[in-house]
């Protein structure tokens, strides 16, 4: 089996093992992008694939310092990699870092080292155009297909559940949801807001506003989320225009055959487009009777979304990028 260097080796987000999972089904053994491991493969000509790096200075956990031997670290091993590396693929996830405030001073030097040394860049979508990847589902093909003659449809005359979900932070948009969101329709809220005062502001518009809103402030498990999706209709994402590539939350709620309600986006757009189940829509106009209508069967979206967004369709991306 071919080495490929592959960082981050590990990662909170389901999207790189199931992405090292395909890379090892295609014949290749992801490892870690480091000094030891570069020298150790000098003799070889070794494919190297980058997710965040240009993000990660911009991590909340880190101070200044960190911030900044985490870029030097990256500028050095990019730097070094034409001497190891055979193919070099940049993902790109976001247009800019989720948690940066002020100067992208460390974003734009690590972006131009990747452009320098002729990283190929590779988006997470392809409405963007050029050379792209398929963000995978979460959950395998066979239990997707399993899947479609056994889940359960919500009762056409039952009240549609809403449900938004994930790490609360600003950029996703709550916040101005909230202040559109009928009273009448029922909102869930589950996920963790670490900052103290965004969390204080969304819960006096709740407030204020008397909304059929509740929100659990805290960390939501797999199993608790998989229960969740398993019995919610629609998902949605308030996220602002040109703040998101893509979207896990997207392809987590369309695995389990949840409808998709979305503010306008390219990445909206895109998506409403190939799929009848995504609707982008104004939230202070929707009503009970207007989800009724609009809602696609459970069955219909994991078959659609098996087709488009299967774990063989990523391996065929996957040969394709590194041939």
């Amino acid at each position: 089996m071919k080495k490929i260097f592959f960082e981050p080796i590990t990662h909170s987000n389901q999207f790189i093992e199931i992405n090292k999972n395909t890379l090892e089904k295609i014949g290749y053994k992801p490892v870690k992008f480091s000094l030891k491991n570069i020298i150790s493969n000098l003799k070889n000509r070794t494919p190297l694939v980058l997710n965040w790096v240009e993000d990660q200075p911009y991590r909340k956990d880190i101070g200044k310092l960190k911030a900044f031997l985490i870029t030097v670290k990256f500028l050095i091993l990019i730097g070094l990699s034409p001497i190891f590396s055979s193919k070099r693929v940049w993902i790109k996830h976001n247009f800019k870092p989720h948690n940066s405030v002020g100067s992208l001073f460390y974003y734009n030097i690590i972006c131009f080292f990747l452009k320098f040394f002729q990283f190929e860049k590779v988006y997470l979508e392809s409405y963007l155009g050029g050379s792209s990847i398929i963000h995978p589902l979460y959950l395998a093909d066979e239990e997707l297909s399993s899947k479609v003659s056994v889940v359960q449809n919500t009762p056409t005359n039952k009240a549609k559940k809403v449900l938004f979900f994930g790490a609360v932070k600003k950029y996703k948009g709550l916040h101005t949801l909230l202040e559109e969101w009928p009273p009448e329709i029922e909102l869930i809220i589950r996920g963790k807001c670490v900052d103290l005062s965004y969390a204080s502001e969304l819960m006096q518009i709740i407030i204020r506003r008397k909304l059929n809103a509740t929100w659990v402030n805290g960390f939501v498990s797999d199993s608790e989320l998989e229960n969740l999706l398993e019995c919610t209709d629609f998902i949605i994402l308030p996220h602002e225009d040109e703040s998101m590539i893509s979207s896990g939350t997207f392809y987590h709620a369309i695995s389990y055959g949840c409808n998709v309600l979305t503010k306008q986006s390219r990445f909206a757009l895109a998506k409403s487009e190939r799929h009848n189940f995504v609707n982008v829509v104004d939230f202070a106009e929707l009503n009970p009777l207007y989800l009724q209508e609009i809602y696609i069967d459970r069955s219909r979206v994991i078959e659609s979304s098996l087709a488009n967004y299967s774990r063989a369709n990523l391996q065929s991306c996957w040969a394709k990028i590194l041939d």
